[in-house]
């Protein structure tokens, strides 16, 4: 990133390891670089695609972004009426739905176990072993 206030290139790093055993504390210099997990990595990819989700959303032909597992259960067309049925905004909805439909998105400031629990049973009416599909849903509810 460059600071025009110093005229210099600040250069800030980070690692995302791809094997189980990384060091992760021994790879961390505050304010330079740090090393997390693909798991983490996604997670914290969330807040820029929140943005992006958002500007697409206000363009004067707006775009709806969901992530896959979020579009393969929500409609695109339904996000406003959501958002005037609860009385909140359709980012609001927007993003809600795309955090709480992420492995880990309960860690996400913007996710809804609502949304979460909708979706693990969506997610799960084909599936033929009603034991299997309980415990997907029951691994969503917190205990």
């Amino acid at each position: 990133m460059y600071k025009a206030s110093t005229g210099a290139l600040d250069v800030r790093t980070l690692f995302i390891a791809t094997y189980r055993n990384a060091a992760y504390g021994s790879n961390f210099t505050p304010n330079k670089s740090m090393c997390v997990t693909v798991e983490q990595a996604r997670l914290l990819a969330m807040d820029g695609f929140d943005r992006l989700a958002t500007y697409a959303l206000n363009l004067p032909n707006s775009l709806v972004l969901l992530t896959p597992l979020a579009g393969s259960i929500f409609s695109r067309d339904d996000i406003a009426k959501i958002a005037q049925d609860i009385g909140v905004t359709p980012i609001q909805v927007l993003c809600a739905i795309n955090n709480s439909c992420q492995s880990g998105g309960q860690y996400l400031n913007r996710s809804s176990i609502n949304i979460a629990v909708v979706a693990s049973i969506v997610a799960t009416r084909n599936i033929k072993d009603e034991d299997v599909a309980a415990s997907i849903v029951g691994k969503t509810i917190p205990s």
